[in-house]
C-alpha cells in the first residue's frame, strides 16, 4: 500500500513542481502514526 501512496505523491509532487510535501494521517493512535510514516518514509526512499 505504501508503494501507491508513494506513486500518487510522487505524480502530484511532478505536476506541482512542489520542492517538498507535508504529510499528515487521521489516525489518533501515536503507534499507527509512527508506523505510517515510517513505512512512507521507507518506501519513498526504495
Amino acid at each position: 500500500m505504501a508503494e501507491v501512496v508513494v506513486a500518487r505523491l510522487a505524480a502530484l509532487r511532478r505536476l506541482t513542481g512542489a520542492d517538498e510535501l507535508i504529510v499528515t494521517t487521521a489516525a489518533h493512535n501515536p503507534d499507527d502514526v509512527d508506523s505510517s510514516i515510517r513505512l512512507l518514509a521507507e518506501a519513498w526512499h526504495a
